[in-house]
């Protein structure tokens, strides 16, 4: 099966490639609005971020096209297959537990990091169906953790019991846990061009298909639940570029500020959430404020937020980009 993870890849990639010299960080009494980390100002290996996660100590980790990067205050510590079990240099998904367990999605199968212990999975070591992985979320109060790839969802227990509750062969875009334990999932299928969001509770699945919803040739890019117990979904398309919840069996659209642009990245942050693509916004209403990152036109891949608040943002190629400002 070719690497479906590069046709993803393609399609939501942009054109354009602009570099331009940071703002270097200030001291660390003098936190400006926005620090840029870059291959020019820091140690991150490459500039293309695919993937953030922070965890209970701040810890901040990266996935970028080079490898995984361990930052934590002034120690960079970066991990690539020639000095670590790390199955591929190209870092796609990530997700950090409470116990600072580290979820390590690559290209060439999945990592389980608890300090300096490294479980590797593969499709030739464990029952993983697909090699790329393409998403990842931990369910904290039940102690499970979903695994997304380029045709299937695995569900891993806290016993180390693997399960596969979907195999379809279609990509799975992303995943989110409501307050209930139930899963949700987007996927896209590139031969009938079909997004779909699935809801998987009690064992059984139950979806939309995003065409027949009005929302044809649509990649759910991403999920999150908000104050309400509700999935929000990023979708983005030939022709289609909204935000819905699922309530009950209909798709309503939710407002965002008219000069967010494009629609890629969802999270939560207590009441609210905020979305990413070609510049931040919150949601709620069109009259909400947008921000651009100073110094580079770099879309926006991912988002994670550290315990004083701080938005840490992972650009298709300008580095990561630390956020402390107004909302």
């Amino acid at each position: 099966m070719k690497r479906i993870t590069v046709a993803v890849l393609l399609l939501i990639s942009f054109f354009s490639c602009k570099k331009e010299t940071p703002n270097t960080p200030g001291p660390a009494t003098d936190i400006p609005e926005w620090t840029l980390f870059n291959t020019h100002n820091s140690p991150l290996p490459d500039d293309q971020i695919n993937a953030l996660a922070i965890d209970k100590q701040d810890v901040k980790w990266i996935g970028t096209s080079k490898g995984l990067i361990r930052w934590q205050g002034d120690e960079w510590k970066i991990f690539n297959s020639s000095n670590s079990p790390l199955p591929s240099d190209y870092v796609q998904s990530l997700a950090a537990e409470d116990n600072s367990t580290l979820w390590v999605g690559t290209t060439e199968g999945l990592v389980r990091l608890t300090g300096n212990d490294w479980q590797v999975y593969t499709t030739a070591n464990s029952p993983l169906t697909h090699k790329g992985i393409l998403c990842i979320v931990h369910d904290a109060q039940r102690k499970i953790t979903y695994i997304g790839t380029e045709g299937s969802i695995i569900k891993i227990g806290a016993d180390n019991h693997w399960d596969i509750v979907l195999e379809n062969d279609n990509p799975v875009l992303s995943l989110a846990v409501d307050r209930d334990g139930s899963l949700w999932a987007g996927q896209f299928n590139f031969f009938a061009f079909i997004g779909r969001i699935g809801k998987y509770e009690n064992g059984q699945w139950s979806s939309f298909n995003l065409a027949t919803a009005g929302y044809p040739s649509s990649f759910p890019y991403s999920l999150a639940i908000d104050k309400n117990n509700k999935p929000v979904v990023a979708l983005s398309g030939t022709s289609v570029r909204t935000v819905v919840h699922v309530n009950g069996n209909t798709l309503e659209e939710i407002p965002y500020s008219s000069t967010a642009g494009g629609v890629k990245v969802l999270f939560a942050e207590g009441d609210k959430i905020w979305l990413a693509g070609d510049r931040l916004s919150m949601l709620g209403s069109r009259d909400h404020s947008s921000f651009s990152i100073p110094d580079t036109d770099s879309p926006i891949q991912a988002i994670a937020i550290d315990s004083k608040g701080n938005k840490w943002l992972g650009t298709l190629y300008n580095g990561v980009v630390r956020y402390h400002g107004k909302e």
